[in-house]
């Protein structure tokens, strides 16, 4: 059901709300800078598959070939048939490999300094504009604590100019 920008903000904040961490994930956590404060922390989310490794690297292009090919059956159990069904897999991989390309690697995501990155509601407005995140905090029916931490500030940087590739 999403046609356009509003629907697609509507969708990504009812998955959310339900814990599904589509395009990023929400968490409250120990600052750690502070450890008797929770913070708000922000973060990439909704690969299908493990790991970033397996939408960039050619040596597991067999394992991506078989993720569409599921894709394109789940699509097809949800109801898309034949050719809106690959079609369908062809946009989810499209999408997710543009999100893995701006995800850490294992190695980097150990790296528990690199990733805190704080920020605080104004700062993530100003950098990610292509969201209307007091609507999205009430739309998940949150509210942010008043530093929030990017854990890979490049994924947020990058998020208008991905969103704008995907337009509905």
């Amino acid at each position: 059901g999403v046609k356009d920008a509003k629907s697609w903000s509507s969708a990504l904040i009812t998955l959310h709300k339900l814990g599904i961490w589509a395009v990023w994930n929400v968490s409250v956590q120990a600052d750690l800078k502070a450890s008797t404060v929770n913070i708000t922390y922000l973060d990439p989310a909704g690969l299908g598959l493990p790991d970033r490794d397996y939408y960039v690297k050619p040596e597991l292009k067999d394992k991506l070939d078989a993720y569409k090919l599921h894709v394109s059956r789940m699509l097809a159990l949800g109801g898309k048939q034949g050719p809106a069904a690959d079609a369908g897999a062809a946009d989810v991989l499209a999408i997710e490999t543009e999100i893995a390309k701006l995800t850490k690697t294992a190695v980097e995501q150990r790296d528990i300094q690199a990733a805190y990155n704080p920020t605080d509601a104004a700062g993530l407005a100003r950098q990610v504009k292509a969201i209307d995140w007091r609507g999205y905090w009430k739309g998940v029916g949150a509210e942010p604590s008043r530093t929030l931490v990017l854990g890979t500030p490049k994924f947020f940087a990058a998020f208008d100019k991905l969103r704008a590739q995907f337009t509905f």
